[in-house]
């Protein structure tokens, strides 16, 4: 997981040849920090070794709610 959000992260430094507009790179930051802090949840749930269906609900719940994110992105 640590793995997946470390190349997330530096993806955009890697492949950037020409530098994107202020408000494309706020949007990717944006993302990335979202994508971050679903790693975050998961790791924490499964941090007892037992990653029940109950705490699989709650961090899709949270990420929706706070990141007002829809279906496909959850």
């Amino acid at each position: 997981m640590f793995d997946y959000l470390r190349k997330t992260l530096l993806q955009d430094k890697k492949q950037d040849v020409l530098p994107k507009p202020v408000e494309k790179r706020e949007e990717d930051h944006h993302k990335k920090l979202q994508i971050a802090t679903a790693a975050l949840f998961v790791e924490m749930a499964k941090a007892d070794g037992n990653f029940s269906e109950e705490e699989r609900e709650r961090v899709i719940h949270t990420m929706r709610n706070t990141f007002h994110l829809d279906e496909a992105c959850v």
